[in-house]
């Protein structure tokens, strides 16, 4: 997902004092719309603690947060006869198993060094505190990071650059010196790359 690397001083030394512009680029896309959709219309239940409880065997073993009942065997087959006084033969029943469900835990590291701290605390240092921007900065990545999860194969890799695709670097024209085409998900890695 990246580089994980503190921010250091040397890395905001543009938004220090000598910066003139107030208005700061930020072209990095971020995007929590799958995420909102999800949010806003899915049901919540409450859920239990992960703990461990005896099983058949007498030993702990891990009891799931939330468990989900479902029937996976149907009731007795049906069977022909001649209606002469044929058995009926032995009946069955429905089969209900649980699947359970434990939550998953996402985590975003953001580390900024005491030196680059300094380096912009207050206004006469620097256009923003990197502190606080930097804390914004690591949601919205890490709400990037989330609406990745929901929109591949929930490894967090929107798409690959597969074999047969072309990859030039440096032959295009005007803005767009090099291109890959040929790509899966085209749409995907450019949104949210």
């Amino acid at each position: 997902m990246g580089v994980n690397n503190p921010v250091v001083e040397g890395a905001l030394q543009a938004v220090e004092l000598e910066a003139w512009q107030k208005m700061i680029a930020d072209p990095i896309y971020t995007a929590k719309t799958l995420y909102q959709r999800f949010k806003s219309g899915a049901k919540t239940y409450p859920t239990a603690n992960i703990t461990a409880r005896p099983n058949t065997a007498g030993s702990l073993s891990q009891r799931p947060a939330f468990n989900v009942p479902m029937r996976i065997q149907s009731g007795a087959a049906i069977t022909q006869g001649t209606g002469n006084g044929d058995s009926m033969g032995r009946g069955s029943g429905s089969f209900w198993v649980t699947g359970d469900i434990a939550p998953v835990f996402l985590f975003s590291g953001c580390e900024v060094t005491y030196l680059a701290e300094m380096a912009t605390a207050g206004k006469n240092r620097a256009l923003f505190a990197v502190r606080s921007q930097e804390l914004k900065n690591s949601l919205d990545v890490f709400m990037r990071g989330i609406e990745s999860l929901f929109q591949g194969d929930s490894s967090g890799e929107l798409d690959q650059i597969p074999s047969t695709a072309t990859v030039s670097n440096n032959s295009g024209t005007g803005n767009q010196v090099s291109f890959i085409s040929g790509m899966n998900n085209a749409n995907q890695s450019t949104n949210l790359g």
